[in-house]
């Protein structure tokens, strides 16, 4: 084989004699080079001539916090997102770090939130979502104008997904300091929550809401971008609980259609009433007392090892030895109630509100369009994302229009405004979109999750259009005047009205098993119940058959019982001009019987574990027997007396006399009185009626309070039946 030109040249090379250059001096072979070249390396953390303390809390990588302090500002990438990384594994093991060095660790984590580089941003937001929840809010709020003047300007940065990150940080902030986040977001040139809605209108070019109403919008972007429905997504949930948060700053009852489950707020029964001052009187005569507000003993002098005692007393004239006379007890109770919050002022400029939903109808409309399709489609699974922008559009347009559309929210005159008109035909076109789909479900099977967004969408649809439809009844308005919007409308009714029926009976709407209503479910469909209560009574019936069958430890017990406990006070009160009346059905008036009658089984079922829905129910009952409703007769209270002995004692045929659930309230607590006092008044009001069943009761009371601290009370009243 011949031999490759490598080897041939190798060969070569040995043999030819290089060629000298003109001028140069040529090395010996055998000179031994000498030179050499220095650099010197800074390395300041590991100099010899520093002391260590080995006392310094340091990382695994023998960082302490003021080198990762340093390290956030390096100019690496890697470098920064390891300072992060470090920060949290230092603060993990030594908390106590967080106190003393909060205000430097806030400043060196503040300045990466425009940070240029995905990965340090993703990093940061995973360490905030760690790191504030574990600061005490009463320590965070006074750095938040800090934190908020970052975020404000990552909101308005130059590129769109650091204003997407800008807005994750945002949720985090609304999650610990709500009250700082929305601050004066609803007066121009206001605080921190006002740049921040501007930066979620710039986001979304909805304009400003600073025009005027009649005016052009007035743009709050120069740069259109077109954003991915995943960030689309995260803006409009982040706006949702933006408005929320900031409508229950302002407004004392909480934002509408946001009421907790304890505290449901019957603005809606408002209406019906002579004044504003008789529905508060109404609703406080069930309205449970707050478990913060303790009833004290009166004193003349402050105990020196009170710290407390600088507070609020109620029923301060009452000792643990006073005693009311029947009379006082039928027509006094509950006046020393407070006044509900309902009665304070509301501190939202709708002017401002309406002109903010206005601008962001365009946005709203155009989202659902795009995205209801694919949601609703009759082949396949729904898009989760698709799903979840038509649910984040359903929850702003709830929070905007049921906020303005309250009546407490529209002029005393009897005729809509030019802009509320206006208003109405916006939420009418949205609603008309809607409705092409209602009653919203899946057409394939689908997790918990998404049942629970589908049904979501049907309550909050069932609210506006119930909402729409009393408004546009209750006011004379152009509107009104408008037959084939009626028409829609009275369309939509009929379809609202026979979905809560189905709700109410546990049917489902989906291909799988029908669920329970949830109670967030249940207290926001209440006010859409009662509008739609005076046209079509079969609601009611259900809703009485859904309070009955609902179990007496769930959630939904407590709205359920205070809500319907209304209804059936409604005919008993003077100050009542509605048109709804109990007394209007037999068959109406024996459900409310029946609910009536079982209520003392819910007593003996929750025992200690709700006392404030046991406080609901003895209140109920109370009232009930002092006002001597139609429903309430003879043979009802026969009934009612016999199933209340278990509540105080029980006689086993074993196991001889059982103590029942009053015995587990607290003795110090205003229920056993309540109580006795429910005894009291069903004994005295009904004598006539419970013949030879009047012994049992008492004397299992008698036996229950012996030897007891109400002994001496139940006593007294005793002596007046």
């Amino acid at each position: 084989m011949p031999k490759s030109a490598k080897r041939k040249k190798e060969k070569a090379a040995d043999f030819t004699k290089a060629k000298l250059k003109l001028g140069k001096k040529q090395t010996p072979s055998n000179v031994v080079d000498t030179s050499f070249k220095a650099r010197s390396v800074a390395l300041p953390n590991q100099s010899i001539t520093v002391d260590k303390n080995e006392d310094i809390p340091t990382t695994k990588r023998k960082l302490t916090f003021d080198d990762l302090i340093v390290h956030l500002r390096h100019y690496n990438t890697t470098t920064r997102k390891d300072a992060i990384l470090g920060m949290r594994e230092l603060l993990d093991v030594h908390g106590s770090l967080l106190q003393v060095h909060l205000v430097a660790l806030l400043n060196g984590l503040m300045r990466l939130i425009s940070d240029e580089d995905v990965g340090v941003r993703k990093t940061l937001i995973s360490f905030i979502s760690w790191l504030l929840p574990r600061i005490p809010p009463e320590d965070l709020i006074p750095h938040s104008s800090l934190l908020l003047l970052y975020t404000t300007s990552a909101q308005t940065h130059i590129f769109p997904e650091i204003r997407i990150d800008a807005i994750r940080f945002l949720n985090i902030l609304l999650e610990c300091i709500p009250e700082s986040v929305t601050a004066d977001w609803c007066q121009v040139n206001g605080g921190h929550g006002n740049r921040v809605l501007d930066g979620y209108l710039g986001i979304l070019n909805a304009g400003t809401p600073y025009n005027e109403s009649e005016g052009p919008t007035l743009a709050t972007s120069t740069s259109s971008v077109v954003l991915s429905q995943p960030s689309k997504l995260v803006v409009l949930q982040s706006l949702s609980n933006f408005l929320r948060a900031g409508l229950s700053e302002l407004q004392p009852g909480g934002a509408a259609g946001d009421d907790t489950l304890g505290t449901l707020s019957f603005w809606f029964l408002s209406d019906a009433f002579q004044s504003a001052e008789a529905f508060y009187a109404f609703d406080s005569l069930l309205r449970p007392t707050p478990s913060s507000e303790a009833i004290r003993t009166w004193s003349a002098e402050a105990h020196l090892n009170d710290d407390n005692f600088v507070r609020s007393f109620h029923d301060s004239n009452i000792t643990e030895n006073s005693s009311w006379s029947l009379d006082q007890l039928s027509h006094g109770y509950g006046s020393l109630d407070q006044v509900p919050d309902d009665q304070a002022t509301d501190a939202i400029d709708y002017d401002y509100l309406s002109r903010l939903t206005r601008n962001l109808q365009s946005v709203l409309v155009s989202t659902f369009l795009d995205s209801a399709p694919a949601v609703f489609s009759p082949s396949g699974s729904p898009s989760e994302t698709s799903l979840y922008l038509v649910l984040a559009v359903s929850q702003i347009a709830q929070t905007l229009y049921s906020t303005l559309l309250q009546r407490r929210s529209f002029p005393v005159s009897s005729t809509l405004s030019r802009a509320s008109v206006k208003l109405m035909d916006d939420l009418g076109a949205l609603l008309g979109y809607m409705a092409t789909y209602f009653p919203f479900k899946s057409n394939s099977k689908s997790g918990i999750k998404v049942e629970q967004a589908f049904q979501e969408l049907n309550v909050i649809f069932c609210q506006l259009v119930a909402l729409q439809k009393f408004t546009t009844e209750s006011k004379t308005s152009e509107i009104a005047k408008d037959k084939q919007k009626s028409k829609g409308s009275d369309w939509w009714v009929s379809l609202v009205s026979s979905h809560i029926i189905g709700l109410l009976r546990g049917e489902s709407v989906s291909t799988e098993v029908g669920r329970s209503l949830t109670a967030s479910a249940y207290v926001s469909l209440v006010p859409a119940i009662w509008f739609l209560a005076e046209q079509r009574y079969e609601i009611i019936e259900a809703l009485i058959d859904h309070g009955i069958r609902t179990p007496s430890k769930s959630a939904t017990k407590q709205p359920s019982i205070g809500f319907i406990s209304r209804l059936a006070l409604l005919d008993t009160e003077p100050n009542y001009q509605g048109s709804f009346r109990v007394g209007r059905s037999t068959e109406i008036e024996n459900k409310f019987e029946q609910w009536l009658l079982h209520l003392p089984q819910v007593l003996w079922e929750l025992g200690a574990t709700n006392f404030p829905t046991t406080e609901v129910i003895l209140r109920t009952l109370l009232r009930l027997l002092q006002r001597k409703p139609r429903l309430l007769h003879g043979e009802t209270a026969t009934v009612l007396a016999s199933k209340l002995v278990p509540f105080f004692c029980t006689n086993h045929a074993v196991r001889g006399q059982l103590p029942g659930p009053y015995t587990k309230i607290p003795s110090t607590s205003g229920l056993r009185r309540l109580a006795l006092d429910v005894v009291a008044t069903l004994l005295k009001t009904h004598s006539h009626d419970l013949a030879g069943n009047i012994t049992q009761l008492p004397m299992m009371v008698d036996v229950t309070v012996r030897e007891t601290s109400k002994q001496d009370y139940w006593s007294h009243i005793k002596t007046s039946i």
